[in-house]
């Protein structure tokens, strides 16, 4: 396009931006992206989307809301950011990526305050993803990581009392540190283990 893409979409229900398999978005160098704050609204990628470099922010339009946005990778779907650390900052907001999925990033750092489900690949070198919400009232992430990725793990929440539930398996294959916040483990019997 050579420009500004801006999409709005609205309602009260499920309000995802599809990009289709066999589409390629750039979002160029330093993008900002804000998701409507309603359940279950994001940005699905069946198809290929890049970041050129800089930071790529992903933001909710309400701050420590309810609503669960992410951006979400599909069976299929491939992320590249080429954006190197702070690179890619989570505000109100998750990453998942399922069976199938895969992002390459070039950074060190991931920083997110909601959901992280690494079921598919990511690929970066010297990764260290934290989980640092900061709501008091709504920060219970979710989080569980079966695929394969290099990297660490930190659990850092700014609320003490805030919770990290792992809801899957999840296996570490770096350090994991937890500084703040409390893991929970739900009713079905769940492992964290850290390689």
């Amino acid at each position: 396009l050579g420009g500004t893409l801006v999409v709005t979409m609205t309602g009260t229900g499920t309000t995802t931006l599809p990009i289709a398999s066999g589409c390629s978005v750039s979002l160029g160098a330093g993008p900002t992206t804000t998701l409507a704050d309603h359940a279950s609204s994001g940005i699905t990628i069946n198809g290929t989307l890049t970041v050129t470099s800089g930071t790529w922010t992903v933001n909710n339009t309400t701050v420590n809301s309810a609503s669960e946005m992410a951006i979400t990778v599909a069976s299929g779907g491939t992320i590249t950011h080429n954006g190197t650390t702070p690179g890619w900052i989570f505000t109100d907001t998750g990453l998942i990526i399922n069976s199938g999925g895969t992002v390459t990033y070039g950074g060190t750092a991931m920083n997110i305050s909601r959901n992280f489900q690494q079921d598919g690949t990511l690929t970066a070198t010297g990764l260290t993803v934290t989980l640092d919400g900061d709501s008091g009232v709504n920060d219970a992430d979710l989080f569980s990581c079966t695929g394969t990725w290099t990297g660490g793990l930190t659990i850092n929440k700014i609320n003490a009392t805030s919770t990290a539930i792992l809801t899957g398996n999840c296996t570490v294959p770096g350090d994991f540190t937890r500084t703040d916040g409390v893991i929970t483990n739900p009713a079905a019997a769940r492992s964290l283990i850290v390689q």
